[in-house]
């Protein structure tokens, strides 16, 4: 079924253009939160109820700062959005060989090699929120 997965990675080749394309379209915020809305979402309700960031707060700002080509802003906003923006960029170009070779990239992982991936990312996210939490604990 080559057409029915180079369509696939199309569709994830467009998402990866349309998430990359709002991180352009946008200027992070120097706040370092909040940039979102500048795409048309309201304001952060966990944050306008509690006073404190979400565990995503900074991603969108993170993203763009990675888009327009700061890295270093991007981690010392949120390092979950600086990450995200760099899988975003790696979803793409596997996007882009997926369409050409119309085939799936063998990724063979052990079941500890999986659960030790799984607890790194949900290490980073909560980690991110704690490093997020910390920094803005002064404003």
């Amino acid at each position: 079924m080559p057409g029915l997965t180079r369509l696939t990675w199309g569709w994830i080749l467009v998402g990866c253009v349309l998430l990359i394309g709002a991180g352009a379209h946008v200027r992070p915020d120097p706040r370092g939160h909040s940039t979102h809305e500048q795409l048309g979402f309201a304001p952060c309700g966990f944050y306008v109820m509690t006073g404190r960031p979400c565990p995503t707060c900074g991603a969108t700002t993170a993203f763009a700062w990675m888009v327009h080509g700061h890295p270093w802003m991007a981690l010392k906003t949120q390092p979950f959005g600086a990450v995200t923006a760099v899988g975003t960029a790696a979803l793409l170009a596997m996007s882009l060989v997926g369409i050409v070779t119309a085939g799936v990239p063998a990724i063979r992982l052990s079941r500890r090699s999986s659960l030790v991936l799984a607890a790194a990312f949900l290490a980073l996210f909560l980690g991110s929120w704690l490093y997020k939490l910390v920094m803005m604990a002064g404003r």
